[in-house]
């Protein structure tokens, strides 16, 4: 006897009830990791995975390498051989529709720090600290731990690079001695170093871990041109910062009716600058008629002059000046070649 035809395909049975959903578990997560990993799990293992992608300091998540911590006990953590790799799956149908447009090509992302690398730390409190100087030196970022109470946890932040500020320098006349130095310096954070240098003393100048702060060079007894610098880190970086103390002489300019040459009070007498040059630019008043003076050391070479505009010829003298902190030096004294009249003559020294 032969088979009947094939009856139709029965209705479909209803959908079971959905399972329990599994657990969320954030990306930076430290967890308890289960015995499928190859570790050895009579300990409690946590498994720091990747930055989380929620995290507001920085652009983008970014791969941080893998890091094990033992709490119980610092010793070494067996890994087991990775298993043989599953056989590639059958290739699926291809899909039916029209390709879509090429997309704007995204912005190029990070450059990676090239360095994944497994490691094993005996304490949560140096994960921070490994990862900085093991993993993310160079690379703009750096990690501390925090403590939630149960859960330890990393977070990360934005590197910034150390700086720092010295203050306490000073201009004085040339002659005159500066016995003591107050030194200011303000970092941008806390350092792990902090070092000055000569002349202060050199049991002095090891300032140790810390951030802003001062030191008086007491008996500095300086009296030429001294620069004092400081030299702070991080741990990853340097910085310096310096401050000097400067001896200058003065330049005297004024207006005076004597034909010259004058004497030394009257130069000291007439106004008075700190210079480093012989160029200057002044505006004198010579109302009723009298000669300009500037006088300036010796050392800055010879000058012209332009008075209102116009090249005009001085009258030189050469002569010793002794300055009110007793140094005496070569100067330069011109006196203008004719009486001047006016109230705003404004004389320009090159």
């Amino acid at each position: 006897m032969s088979n009947g035809e094939t009856g139709p395909i029965g209705a479909t049975g209803a959908t079971g009830a959905t399972g329990p959903a599994g657990p969320i578990i954030p990306h930076g997560s430290l967890i308890d990791m289960p015995d499928s990993v190859g570790l050895n799990t009579d300990h409690d293992m946590r498994y720091v995975t990747k930055v989380q992608d929620d995290e507001p300091t920085i652009p983008t998540p970014q791969f941080i390498g893998e890091l094990w911590y033992d709490k119980d006990e610092p010793q070494d953590i067996p890994v087991g051989p990775p298993g043989p790799t599953g056989p590639r799956g059958l290739t699926g149908p291809v899909g039916y529709g029209t390709q879509g447009l090429t997309g704007a090509r995204g912005l190029t992302g990070p450059s990676g720090s090239g360095r994944d690398e497994k490691v094993k730390v005996s304490s949560i409190d140096t994960v921070a600290a490994y990862l900085d100087q093991k993993l993310l030196a160079g690379t703009g970022i750096v990690l501390a731990k925090g403590n939630t109470g149960a859960n330890e946890t990393l977070t990360v932040s934005l590197y910034v690079a150390p700086s720092v500020s010295l203050s306490g320098g000073s201009t004085v006349e040339i002659g005159s001695t500066i016995v003591n130095v107050n030194l200011n310096w303000v970092c941008n954070k806390s350092m792990l170093t902090r070092l000055l240098s000569a002349p202060v003393p050199s049991g002095d100048r090891n300032r140790g871990p810390g951030g802003s702060g001062s030191y008086t060079h007491l008996g500095a007894n300086l009296v030429s041109n001294t620069t004092y610098s400081i030299t702070v880190g991080d741990g990853v970086s340097t910085a310096v910062g310096s401050t000097t103390c400067s001896f200058l002489n003065r330049r005297y300019y004024g207006t005076n009716i004597g034909t010259g040459p004058l004497s030394n009070a009257q130069i000291l007498a007439l106004n008075k600058e700190f210079c480093s040059g012989r160029s200057n630019t002044h505006t004198y008043n010579c109302s009723g008629g009298t000669y300009i003076w500037i006088c300036y050391p010796a050392r800055f070479g010879l000058a012209t002059f332009r008075v209102s505009g116009l090249e005009v010829t001085f009258t030189r003298f050469t002569q010793d000046v002794t300055n009110n902190s007793g140094y005496t030096e070569s100067f330069y004294c011109y006196r203008s070649t004719e009486f001047q009249h006016g109230s705003d003559i404004e004389v320009v020294v090159t």
